[in-house]
């Protein structure tokens, strides 16, 4: 699957210098997730593609586009709080394996006003995330208006040793916290140490000509993910905003995800670790831990998850792989989790699914234990 994103700056400027005819040289992609679209208006920018708006009510203001080659299964605007949904800024498609989350973090300059308002909404966006991978996994992109360490800002800027927006705040600790819980910086899990993988420059001083720029624009995507992810490229050959698209390159479509669920055992099988025998399950951490690496949940300390199998995890265990994952992708969440989820469609999906799987529950727990012992017994 190739996911692109981009903050336009302004669609119909971009529309008007035909910006767009320079993603069609890029390899065929299946999602464009735009962010500041600043229109009400909505014109066709591909064809072929499904449009999705969610303009902010203002005019001239925020904004995303969606584009997907494929009908999503739902679409859902916003991040279920009312005070904190006038703007437009995350839109979420639900492709059936994974959901893409088109997003346009609040910029926190222009006074403490501002600045509460970014962190409400970092904590509201940081809970819906988390109920969306309780259902499957998450790809998250977008302009995130946050640089994650000294390495993505150009050297010479001295300002982020003194300025809070951006850098030395909140939002870097709030953005590090999602990262903690249960999801990857997609960039810097295949690049760690890539210096100058800049996605924004300011339009003074031609900065972008001088490559004097911030990494803003990232793949925040479900941990389960990990082994998917191909590539991230950012494209800053292409012009037009003052960020340049990102595209990611990840194999959704290739692997078997056994959803995440409360009361499920964890289980895990890492590629390339065939060989290796030291497989452990500590019920008082609830994580696991395969030939030496640990894998976390993603709720609470409480609830052990079941997260993902590669779909070449379970040679010579093919019966036991239909008997699970038809078992294990309908577990149950806890009502107060539930309830914490805030968006009034995600608590629709999961009481019903509750409701649904709550008599299946004792032979899910059952079959998990078994299925784990089989494996670390092999």
């Amino acid at each position: 699957m190739q996911i692109l994103s981009w903050n336009l700056n302004g669609l119909k400027a971009c529309i008007r210098r035909n910006d767009f005819e320079q993603l069609r040289k890029l390899p065929p992609l299946d999602v464009l997730c735009f962010q500041e679209t600043r229109t009400h208006e909505k014109p066709i920018v591909f064809k072929d593609y499904h449009h999705y708006w969610y303009p902010a009510e203002a005019k001239k203001y925020s904004g995303t586009l969606t584009l997907s080659l494929v009908k999503p299964l739902n679409v859902i605007y916003g991040i279920g709080v009312p005070e904190l949904d006038k703007e437009g800024r995350v839109l979420t498609i639900d492709l059936g394996n994974v959901y893409v989350v088109n997003t346009y973090v609040p910029n926190s300059q222009g006074g403490p006003d501002r600045e509460e308002y970014r962190r409400d909404w970092d904590t509201a966006y940081h809970n819906f995330l988390y109920g969306l991978a309780c259902d499957k996994p998450v790809i998250a992109c977008g302009d995130f208006n946050v640089t994650m360490a000294r390495i993505d800002v150009y050297e010479e800027n001295m300002r982020i040793d003194w300025a809070e927006q951006g850098y030395i705040s909140d939002e870097r600790s709030n953005l590090q916290s999602l990262l903690d819980d249960g999801f990857t910086d997609a960039y810097r899990f295949l690049y760690p140490d890539e210096k100058n993988a800049f996605t924004w420059w300011s339009n003074r001083r031609y900065k972008r000509n001088e490559d004097r720029g911030w990494r803003l624009d990232y793949f925040i995507v479900s941990d389960m993910l990990q082994p998917q992810i191909k590539d991230v490229i950012h494209h800053q050959e292409i012009t037009g905003s003052d960020h340049c698209p990102i595209v990611l390159d990840c194999a959704v479509d290739d692997t078997v995800f056994l959803c995440p669920g409360a009361a499920c055992i964890s289980a895990f099988h890492v590629a390339g670790s065939e060989s290796e025998s030291s497989y452990r399950y500590d019920s008082d951490e609830r994580f696991l831990t395969i030939a030496g690496r640990s894998f976390r949940k993603l709720l609470n300390n409480s609830h052990p998850l079941l997260h993902i199998v590669p779909d070449d995890a379970l040679a010579g265990h093919d019966s036991d792989m239909i008997a699970i994952s038809n078992s294990l992708s309908i577990a149950t969440m806890p009502a107060s989790l539930i309830e914490d989820f805030h968006h009034p469609k995600l608590t629709e999906i999961w009481k019903k699914r509750n409701e649904l799987m709550t008599a299946r529950l004792a032979k899910t727990k059952l079959q998990a234990a078994r299925f784990l012992s089989a494996i670390i017994c092999s």
